[in-house]
């Protein structure tokens, strides 16, 4: 279910939902092992649809909330992590107010974009099932909402006011239909583990941020958005720089250009800013190099 592996054995309990958030939880001192926590629902048991999970919200124990629709069955696995954590739990289900007020996709607030810090914290907020965006999520975390205009957009945990391992998604869509379009979780610079990401909006699309942590990690943070003016012309797909076959050597630099939001290009793991560029195919091979030799050597980076 979602990201979460289990591999231990579990009890099912079942629930009817009232049209309200709901929220299930073994954070108690009765229990006495690594919990995991699995909300599904379905027609029956042989139909069931994975809709939350959780791990490790208050030490090794679980807690899970989410919007349970009016009379829908909902089905509650109690379960452990690994094969040897079974034990005793003591359950509680309660319906439930958010304590971080955009602890939910539908209450994302709207930060200013203009390079100030919106401060908030995942502590206290709930896991969200999205789903992987270029980073993992497996942590509590809280949204954010812009709506794009057509330019760059950066989004940075860069701050002095983010105290953990953070991880920053963005998806396009609406709260029931989430794309994903951009995830991080490291800098690649000076800010090491404090996240950014940067990516063109297109007009009139709505774009949700979720500020998570790695792993299980909660925390404080700053989060600032900011439209700014690309330093290096060639920093986006959109202004490849064309070329033409050639023997010339190309001089370009990567320093000051950002992270790209594109997938994995064969078995690569591709973490560091990149530029672009573009060529006409004529139907032959191509080689393109920075493998440099002689006294004209400029590529100084792997």
């Amino acid at each position: 279910c979602s990201n979460f592996i289990s591999e231990a054995p579990g009890v099912w309990y079942t629930i009817v939902g009232r049209g309200s958030r709901l929220r299930v939880s073994t954070c108690d001192p009765m229990t006495d092992f690594d919990t995991q926590i699995t909300i599904h629902s379905g027609s029956d048991c042989e139909n069931l649809r994975c809709i939350n999970t959780n791990d490790n919200v208050c030490g090794l124990q679980s807690s899970v909330a989410w919007f349970a629709t009016a009379g829908v069955r909902y089905y509650i696995l109690v379960h452990g992590r690994h094969v040897y954590s079974v034990g005793q739990f003591a359950l509680t289900i309660e319906e439930y107010e958010p304590l971080v007020p955009n602890d939910f996709c539908d209450d994302a607030v709207a930060p200013p974009v203009d390079g100030s810090s919106s401060l908030g914290t995942t502590a206290g907020a709930t896991f969200d099932n999205v789903g992987l965006c270029d980073a993992p999520n497996t942590a509590p975390g809280v949204w954010y909402t812009l709506n794009g205009t057509g330019t760059l957009i950066t989004a940075s945990l860069c701050s002095n006011e983010t105290d953990f391992n953070a991880a920053l998604s963005v998806f396009v869509g609406d709260c029931f239909n989430l794309q994903c379009v951009v995830g991080n979780t490291d800098s690649g610079g000076s800010c090491g583990l404090k996240p950014e990401v940067a990516w063109i909006t297109k007009p009139d699309l709505t774009y949700y941020l979720l500020v998570h942590g790695y792993d299980t990690r909660v925390g404080n943070y700053g989060l600032v958005l900011d439209e700014p003016v690309p330093t290096v012309t060639n920093d986006f797909c959109v202004n490849a720089i064309p070329l033409e076959l050639s023997t010339e050597v190309v001089f370009g630099t990567t320093v000051d250009a950002l992270p790209d939001d594109t997938p994995m290009c064969s078995s690569l793991d591709q973490y560091g800013p990149g530029v672009w560029y573009t060529v006409v195919g004529t139907g032959d091979r191509f080689e393109a190099t920075t493998c440099n030799s002689g006294d004209e050597t400029v590529t100084n980076f792997d």
